[in-house]
């Protein structure tokens, strides 16, 4: 193999968007983004390819719902999806796809609490879902790294989501923390040789939570009838990563899903838990910052806000 020099990587990349120029002239999608959607996300390079993505949450956050969201956009654009999901039963997660579809509240589907004219929505819905649900393949249930990084690496998924970091065992030689960091190194070089865009989601600290309340009391104390103060509470950089710290320094992208609203209304507040941000502290190859969109959770739906809310 000869010597590449950079004059050469910078040749190449300009053919290269040649190319993918007449590909999306053609009517073909060579963009180096999987749409979600969600337009202000996208506009800032939400989900990229050849990278990995770290995705952080509390527990309760709203997760699975974009999880699911950004599957079913991707696969019914056409795209392939791998979804590894250890935590949620398929059940469930077919019950948000049903009720996002119908506008059927999911807790009614869960508890068959349903019309006749409501059993014939789901069934319309479930024939609609057929038609992209191929384009995801599903694994559900506890696996170790090996047997993951196996399904990850024999799929030529577009799109990659493992659910969740912390649901691996430790081996017997590592801690939880280099077991999750050993899998997140080789996940990023799939993403590479793959040309995939690959997302592992992760819990947060607890200390998250600590830190959220001792500001919280504190701008309480300073004004006892100013407004609930939440800013405490959202997620500020890898660091708040539980046992995986270096999970979000192997990923280009790390962002974390926060719904203020919940932890106003946890404080008494009367508002809705209508909005979700997505919080982006590292973005190597797109915009950092946050965007809000609007979260439906009794549909398990995300949506675009009418007004640009983006910072």
């Amino acid at each position: 193999m000869g010597i590449i020099t950079y004059a050469d990587i910078v040749r190449n990349r300009v053919n290269e968007i040649k190319e993918q120029r007449a590909m999306l002239a053609r009517g073909e999608d060579p963009r180096a983004v999987i749409p979600t959607g969600l337009h202000e996300f996208d506009k800032r390079a939400g989900i990229e390819r050849r990278i990995l993505t770290v995705i952080g949450a509390a527990t309760g956050e709203g997760k699975s719902i974009f999880k699911l969201h950004i599957s079913m956009a991707a696969a019914q654009l056409g795209y392939r999806v791998l979804l590894l999901d250890f935590e949620d039963p398929g059940e469930r997660t077919a019950d948000r796809s049903l009720s996002t579809i119908t506008n059927i509240d999911n807790a009614k589907i869960l508890g068959l609490e349903l019309s006749d004219v409501e059993m014939k929505q789901i069934i319309t819905a479930s024939e609609n879902i057929y038609e992209w649900g191929e384009n995801i393949e599903f694994h559900q249930g506890l696996i170790d790294t090996n047997e993951a990084l196996g399904i990850i690496e024999s799929s030529d998924a577009d799109l990659k989501q493992i659910d969740y970091a912390q649901a691996f065992p430790e081996s017997n030689d590592k801690t939880l923390e280099r077991t999750i960091s050993d899998f997140a190194w080789k996940v990023n070089k799939n993403a590479q040789e793959t040309n995939s865009a690959n997302i592992i989601y992760s819990q947060i600290k607890s200390a998250v939570e600590e830190r959220g309340l001792r500001q919280y009391e504190r701008a309480k104390g300073r004004d006892p009838d100013g407004p609930v103060f939440v800013e405490g509470f959202r997620p500020f950089g890898a660091a708040d990563l539980a046992w995986a710290t270096a999970l979000g320094q192997r990923g280009k992208g790390l962002g974390y899903l926060f719904r203020p609203n919940r932890y106003r209304r946890r404080f008494g507040e009367t508002v809705k838990d209508n909005v979700m941000e997505l919080i982006w502290p590292k973005k190597n190859f797109g915009k950092e910052g946050r965007v809000v969109v609007g979260f439906d959770g009794a549909h398990a739906k995300l949506y675009n806000l009418d007004k640009k809310v983006a910072t």
